[in-house]
């Protein structure tokens, strides 16, 4: 019998997973130790597999890279992270969630997630690494508002 997964929050201690896999999929990750992000992820055999992460300003997130190990994209682990953020969101009593996608535009529109021009983003977003160096210019930005 394989081993079951787990969606766990992620201490530091799995923070070289979600680099590598970030890594492995061409996905920004030069600004993860520089600020606070909170990670969820699905651990097999003691590995990340699948993660998301948060980043949370004053009353808005930032969605960071969700992302699946090839292997294991046919699970449904990302939706599952995507929950998981979005109800934690919730809880913080969070105004939106933002995101940047270079590929997956598409995927979020299909969770509920609306195009935003970039005028009209939030400044603590748009101060962020990831919005002003790590992702292009070209980048769709994308939010979800919470009542």
């Amino acid at each position: 019998m394989s081993p079951k997964p787990v969606l766990t929050p992620l201490s530091a201690d799995y923070y070289p997973d979600v680099y590598r896999l970030l890594e492995a999929n061409d996905l920004p990750n030069d600004d993860l130790d520089e600020m606070e992000i909170t990670f969820w992820g699905y651990i097999l055999n003691e590995k990340v597999v699948a993660a998301i992460g948060l980043h949370i300003f004053d009353r808005v997130g930032l969605l960071r890279s969700l992302v699946v190990h090839e292997d294991h994209r046919t699970q449904n682990w990302g939706e599952d992270l995507l929950k998981e953020l979005l109800r934690h969101a919730e809880t913080l009593k969070l105004q939106a969630v933002y995101l940047l996608t270079t590929t997956a535009e598409k995927y979020f529109l299909n969770k509920g997630f609306m195009q935003i021009s970039r005028e009209h983003v939030p400044a603590e977003i748009k101060s962020s690494t990831q919005y002003a160096e790590l992702c292009p210019d070209t980048a769709e930005v994308m939010y979800m508002a919470f009542q």
